[in-house]
């Protein structure tokens, strides 16, 4: 049996997520469960839609659980979301969506190499490796975004540059985003821009991928146009516009927005691409 170890970040989950993991049909399973069971975790956040810690939930499962039942570590798949939502409720950053999202680019732009290993190995405190992985990222970067690659790798290190407790936080993000096998840039990314944090209630609003497509085939967008967004928010129409095009086809994607950190998830998609 797999055994997990506490998580830097704390991780809440939902009945419906403790009946995902525990593999029972109904959330009254885990309502009864609740009510018998004397030794069941106490909730993390009370009221009538509790949250669970997702260790102490794993723990009673294993040692307290329905006998036969095998429990192993969450798949990194189902542990991404809960991931990104647990740095955006803990770590005190000032958008820490935009720092996410430089997180999974600086990932692409380094595939993966020493500096990135370091960060998800731990063998140093995570400030510094962060610091160095971004570096690394600013050379990769020099060749993207149309010759403003320098200033896509500005921002990647002024995002990673974080005190001790919230980098930390966020190398247990990269642990599990190393984890992601076989998944696009834009799945790793899309957990992070459904998202809005609390303190964010005026950032652009997104524009749903199913509407940017929309926008896109009715602008009908050809090889060697150029398609401009002035209110080009975290970049959905750029980014459905690129999609539109073959991998052969070039296109030149031009946007701006009132916001900086809206501007940055815009430019770091694109880089990626």
């Amino acid at each position: 049996m797999a055994q997990s170890t506490p998580s830097q970040l704390e991780i809440l989950l939902r009945v419906a997520d403790i009946r995902d993991l525990a593999g029972v049909g109904t959330s009254a399973v885990v309502t009864n469960w609740r009510a018998r069971s004397p030794k069941f975790p106490e909730p993390r956040v009370g009221g009538s839609q509790p949250l669970f810690e997702l260790h102490e939930i794993l723990e009673w499962l294993r040692h307290e659980g329905p006998r036969g039942r095998t429990v192993d570590d969450p798949d990194p798949g189902w542990l991404w979301p809960r991931k990104v939502e647990a740095f955006l409720r803990q770590a005190e950053v000032d958008e820490p969506r935009a720092t996410l999202v430089a997180l999974v680019t600086v990932r692409h732009l380094v595939a993966g190499g020493a500096e990135w290993q370091a960060v998800v190995a731990g063998r140093e405190p995570a400030a510094v490796s962060l610091r160095l992985v971004a570096r690394a990222a600013e050379k990769a970067a020099d060749a993207r975004s149309s010759g403003k690659g320098s200033s896509l790798g500005d921002q990647l290190s002024a995002k990673l540059r974080l005190s001790g407790a919230s980098a930390e936080l966020l190398a247990d993000v990269a642990r599990t985003l190393d984890d992601l096998e076989g998944w696009t840039v834009e799945q790793q990314l899309e957990p992070i821009l459904a998202l809005e944090a609390a303190a964010q209630r005026h950032r652009p609003q997104r524009t749903q991928p199913a509407l940017a497509r929309l926008l896109v085939a009715m602008g009908q967008v050809r090889p060697l146009s150029t398609v401009y967004d002035p209110a080009v928010g975290e970049g959905d129409s750029l980014v459905a516009a690129a999609e539109a095009l073959h991998d052969d086809a070039s296109v030149t994607l031009v946007g701006q927005d009132i916001s900086p950190d809206a501007s940055f998830i815009a430019l770091a998609r694109l880089a990626v691409r």
